[in-house]
């Protein structure tokens, strides 16, 4: 059977870490202990969390919205997008 970390391991494209959740709610992520060079491209993942850019729901094409398949592709590009229910997005 295999050891059980004390904290969760989360797996990237630049490494492997070791999550942390600071008493103040503060996430961050450390190097894997085995990792003797982890790439600090990691702590990007960290600050996306909750940065202003964010898209926080589900998006579509305004004319998606309203007429669905039949909406084509003309405002692909031009039109807004509205925020629809996290169940008819996914």
């Amino acid at each position: 059977m295999l050891p059980v970390a004390k904290q969760a391991t989360v797996v990237t494209h630049w490494g492997t870490y070791r999550a942390h959740l600071s008493p103040s709610r503060k996430f961050e992520l450390r190097g894997y202990e085995g990792d003797p060079d982890p790439s600090p491209i990691a702590n990007a993942m960290v600050e996306a969390l909750d940065h202003p850019c964010r898209i926080t729901s589900p998006m579509v094409r305004k004319s998606f919205y309203e007429r669905g398949m039949n909406a084509g592709g003309s405002g692909r590009g031009s039109e807004p997008f509205v925020q629809i229910e996290w169940g008819r997005g996914v």
